[in-house]
């Protein structure tokens, strides 16, 4: 087969795997052995992400594997399912030194101190899907299309967090101020803030690109694992930024993303939240049009997303 004679002699795996050579080698050696249909985990690998870098049809990838088509959907399923298990050893929240430096890293994004306690940039995006019959009116969104939100925390390089359970409680939540904006303060936070949370997107922009047939068309399967499908994108790509295995961002003219700010506005937010997000905000829009020797402190656990 020409797409495995390619692997085992060494050529470009990312034409057609979408992944660099280390980076697909670190994942087959992440993953566990299941040799329940007796293929062996490197070839199921190479099924799974030739399938989902295509988005084809099982048919297409059995002719291209020379495996019987029915063996095709359950080879896709079980290395899904494994890489699904191992979330969250490669999708983490930062503690202790690591937060700090995240810390750093967004400071010197924002190119103000005042965003040295940022614990992450969130964004979203809608990733469209084709809905049971029964529910189609449940995945409509304001755009018009069926989709399902993927929502992500990244830090400063880019590197998607898992935030299921977090270190302490609460964490803060803070946004932009509305335009027209009040005044210079207001206008110089929503400046750096912007500076510091375009990581998400670019993150959201490098995963367009590389896995364009899941993001930019539906994924016509069913709902359950269109979803652990998303989160198996989201571990391959925190296992390319170890792996240094880089892309350009995508940037599309049809861009879903604008709904996470939309989805994070001050009137959506939980009433007694938004009184203490505005108070935080206050502060870091203060403290980033301070002289950096004025700066005061936020305290120790004021970090925010």
């Amino acid at each position: 087969m020409p797409l495995l004679r390619m692997y085992f002699d060494g050529g470009d795996t990312k034409r057609d795997f979408r992944l660099a050579r280390v980076t697909l080698n670190l994942l087959i050696q992440t993953l566990e052995e299941d040799n329940t249909l007796g293929w062996g985990k490197t070839l199921e690998v190479l099924v799974f992400l030739y399938w989902l870098a295509s988005a084809t049809s099982y048919r297409v990838v059995s002719e291209a594997f020379g495996i019987p088509r029915q063996f095709i959907c359950d080879i896709v399923h079980r290395v899904s399912k494994g890489i699904h298990g191992i979330m969250t050893q490669v999708i983490c929240f930062p503690t202790g030194q690591d937060l700090e430096m995240v810390g750093a890293g967004f400071a010197r994004q924002a190119r103000s101190p005042a965003f040295r306690h940022t614990a992450g940039s969130i964004d979203g995006c809608h990733i469209r899907v084709v809905p049971p019959a029964a529910e189609s009116q449940d995945y409509l969104n304001r755009k018009l299309f069926y989709s399902v939100q993927m929502q992500a925390i990244c830090d400063h390089r880019g590197i998607s967090q898992f935030v299921h359970r977090l270190p302490w409680d609460p964490i803060t939540l803070i946004t932009p101020y509305r335009e027209p904006v009040q005044g210079a303060v207001q206008a110089r936070y929503n400046s750096q803030l912007s500076k510091a949370r375009g990581v998400v997107e670019r993150a959201f922009g490098v995963m367009k690109t590389r896995w364009r047939s899941i993001f930019l068309k539906a994924l016509e399967v069913q709902i359950p694992f269109a979803v652990e499908v998303i989160d198996c994108c989201a571990v391959l790509h925190n296992l390319c930024m170890k792996t240094n295995d880089l892309l350009d961002p995508a940037t599309d003219d049809d861009d879903d993303d604008d709904d996470a700010s939309e989805s994070h506005s001050d009137e959506e937010q939980d009433p007694g939240n938004r009184t203490s997000a505005d108070g935080l905000r206050a502060q870091v829009a203060a403290a980033a049009s301070t002289p950096v020797a004025c700066i005061p402190a936020l305290g120790d656990h004021d970090y925010t997303k």
